[in-house]
């Protein structure tokens, strides 16, 4: 068998490995772009935890009442917990993503030297 000779089972293979890299690029990139959504909405409710520590500080004036202090700290408190774990779970995605398009990058040049 002349391993020059290109059979048709290969060709169907490559083309199956091209289109599944290329499905996962876009799934990559989806994912990056999802990351730096996520990255700009942190940034902001970071602002909004500097303005929640602001309160506080207004509150330990007496400037601010007990009751809003602590409702407002505590929904910060858990939509900084959500963000936290939506970025966990962005970064589990990209990183799945980004390793099937190694493996499938490594089969194709496989692939590729096998015609």
């Amino acid at each position: 068998a002349d391993p020059a000779i290109v059979t048709p089972t290969l060709q169907v293979e490559k083309r199956k490995l091209v289109q599944q890299a290329e499905l996962l690029n876009a799934d990559l990139n989806s994912e990056r772009e999802r990351r730096t959504q996520a990255e700009y909405v942190i940034e902001c409710k970071e602002v909004e935890l500097t303005q929640a520590l602001a309160r506080l500080g207004e509150y330990e004036r007496g400037e601010y009442g007990l009751r809003e202090a602590v409702v407002e700290i505590k929904s910060k408190k858990e939509e900084i917990a959500l963000r936290d774990k939506d970025i966990t779970e962005l970064t589990r995605l990209v990183n799945q993503l980004e390793e099937k398009l190694d493996s499938l990058a490594e089969e194709n040049e496989f692939l590729r030297e096998k015609m």
